[in-house]
């Protein structure tokens, strides 16, 4: 697959899901309400961080390793990551099944416990494998079989939803039984894309430690997200309620429009950054970064401005029946989270760029920490706009650290400069 293809059908496939991911979350606020839409989002969020690890421990190295090989070298990497997020989905499944019977051992669960807690089990086994099915589609070129992956996973569900909605009404257990059949279709319909690879060894020692080796610091900052975010979620539910819980994710819905244009942006600023250290060197992609944080700022600033103002009118025209305030509430302080993700994803092209990561990741770990220890609180003190604008705090605080990060390398790099041209002056009277 040609870059400009590869770059195509992830724009197309992120589009499908972020377009069906907001449409589901319309529908099951619409036929849930946002209390057992609340509940419902915590089981959602935990298969999303599922997610997350095999994202982390096998798809990203599998993006990054299987194309520096070759013919049958490339697919053997491709089989290796796929026993590796399989085995992971094994884990998280049977992690998530022992966490919901202990919670229903006292008295937190679903009403149908057997359905519920099958359907829940295998949706965070199929998250987990998920993204490695897609990224091992995506490496073999099959353009095709991603997009249709990714439409079957984000809007099967919607209409499975529409459809128990027209013969009887959705309960939480319904709906996680509609999630997990059609996480399961299109992982189906992935392996049969992938039926020509052939099943394979088990991979050996070395092939896990040179997965380990390329997703150990995602996986890390993976974990970190879950004392981050997961804290104000974690919080919201136990101060405010599932009710609050549901106004976020309401909320993030509407956001997440948004997003899909920092998601794109991942696409198209790395190129520019590489080409801006090549031209002018470090100090030269410093320039660049400043250049591009000021418009790339204000205009998703201006976008989220008009996304709160249009708050009241979107809430009453896509959630009838939801109360207004409580999802106001959330949108007031969300609205401005694309902004400051747009800025944390430029600054973090420009590190990687720079071929040092490591500040990314004690960036991330200080910003995660700190809303782990403040997400209590300020869900005590503010209520649900506590939650809120601890979600863009968060980000906020995690693009000023990058930005110190890079600031700080600025002035190394002119005395590094200003060496350089002694030397030369000095070469030349010597010459």
């Amino acid at each position: 697959m040609r870059a400009s293809g590869s770059a195509r059908v992830a724009l197309v496939s992120q589009g499908i899901a972020s377009s069906g991911g907001f449409a589901l979350s319309v529908l099951l606020v619409r036929t849930l309400g946002l209390e057992r839409f609340g509940v419902l989002s915590l089981v959602l969020i935990g298969a999303a961080y599922a997610a997350g690890l095999g994202q982390a421990l096998a798809c990203q190295p599998l993006l990054s390793l299987a194309p520096l090989a070759e013919g049958e070298a490339r697919r053997a990497r491709v089989r290796d990551a796929l026993w590796m997020a399989a085995g992971l989905a094994a884990i998280v499944s049977a992690l998530a099944g022992g966490l919901m019977h202990l919670l229903e051992a006292n008295g937190v669960g679903l009403r149908d416990r057997g359905v519920g807690r099958l359907a829940v089990t295998t949706l965070v086994g199929l998250r987990a494998l998920a993204p490695t099915l897609r990224g091992a589609l995506f490496t073999l070129g099959y353009g095709r079989a991603t997009v249709a992956m990714d439409a079957l996973g984000s809007w099967g569900p919607c209409v499975g939803v529409v459809t128990l909605g027209h013969f009887g009404g959705v309960s939480i257990a319904s709906a996680s039984v509609v999630l997990s059949a059609s996480a399961a279709a299109a992982c189906a319909l992935a392996l049969v894309a992938l039926r020509g690879l052939g099943v394979g060894a088990v991979p050996g020692r070395a092939a896990f430690a040179r997965h380990w080796q390329s997703g150990r610091w995602l996986a890390g900052n993976q974990v970190l997200s879950w004392f981050g975010t997961g804290g104000f979620h974690a919080a919201t539910a136990a101060v405010v309620g599932p009710a609050g819980v549901g106004a976020i994710r309401a909320a993030q819905g509407l956001v997440g429009v948004l997003l899909v244009g920092c998601q794109a942006l991942e696409l198209i600023l790395p190129g520019r950054a590489a080409a801006a250290l090549a031209e002018g060197g470090r100090s030269g992609l410093l320039r660049w970064t400043r250049a591009q944080a000021v418009p790339l700022g204000l205009a998703f600033a201006a976008l989220g401005a008009g996304l709160w103002l249009s708050g009241p009118w979107l809430i009453e025209g896509l959630f009838p029946g939801v109360d207004p305030d409580l999802t106001g509430i959330a949108l007031a302080g969300l609205a401005w989270l694309p902004a400051a993700s747009a800025l944390t994803g430029l600054l973090q092209v420009s590190a990687r760029a720079l071929e040092d990561t490591r500040p990314v990741f004690v960036a991330y770990a200080v910003s995660a920490l700190s809303a782990a220890v403040l997400a209590l609180p300020l869900v005590e003190a503010l209520g649900l706009a506590g939650a809120a604008w601890g979600f863009t705090g968060q980000q906020a605080l995690f693009a000023l650290l990058l930005l110190l990060s890079l600031r700080s390398e600025a002035p190394r790099l002119r005395r590094a400069a200003s060496g350089h041209r002694i030397e030369g002056s000095v070469s030349i009277r010597h010459s």
